[in-house]
């Protein structure tokens, strides 16, 4: 009986550390944040890639209209704009100093093809720099939008939905456990 109970507890414990390992979670070390003075600016445009090389090549690919980029600092306030096609690039000036996450979404009813670039970009801006964003669209082939739905979080699992799947597998697993050793328990019992 007491080989049973050391058996369950040894199967929890080990779902527990399987679940722990695979979440992959990053190690996080405090550090003490040094504030940075200054500002600086992130540039965008968009460009019809015909090469599709994802590099912008220009005056042989012209710039592209129908394009939204949205910028988002640390704090999450948004700013945005859409391409028009003939005054870029756009550069979103006078920004903090700090970390700043781009995203380029066409709009499906202006924008026919595939993207050649990434549709996001993480810019640790710094003071005085200047970050310039060149989105690539090959125009003509698949849409774009299926382009810049692959780019997002779809196919991955976030942090948070690692912990709750954990969690639930941990639980199902302690409760199968528990009904096993209460049935072999009743069962010695009668």
């Amino acid at each position: 009986m007491r080989l049973i109970r050391w058996m369950s507890l040894l199967a929890i414990a080990g779902a527990c550390a399987t679940g722990l390992l695979a979440l992959n979670l990053p190690v996080v070390q405090a550090a003490v944040p040094v504030p940075q003075q200054g500002t600086g600016q992130i540039c965008v445009l968009a460009f019809s890639d015909t090469n599709g090389d994802g590099v912008d090549t220009n005056p042989d690919e012209p710039l592209l209209a129908g394009v939204n980029f949205k910028l988002v600092n640390e704090a999450g306030k948004s700013q945005n704009y859409t391409t028009d096609g003939s005054s870029e690039p756009y550069c979103f000036g006078n920004l903090a100093v700090g970390q700043y996450t781009v995203q380029a979404r066409p709009d499906a009813k202006k924008v026919k093809g595939e993207a050649t670039t990434p549709g996001q970009w993480v810019v640790p801006l710094a003071s005085g720099a200047q970050y310039d964003i060149s989105y690539g669209v090959q125009v003509g082939s698949q849409p774009a939008e299926s382009a810049a739905n692959s780019s997002g979080s779809g196919g991955n699992m976030s942090t948070l939905g690692r912990i709750v799947v954990f969690l639930l597998g941990a639980a199902m697993f302690g409760a199968a456990a528990f009904l096993a050793y209460t049935i072999i328990n009743r069962a010695r019992s009668a």
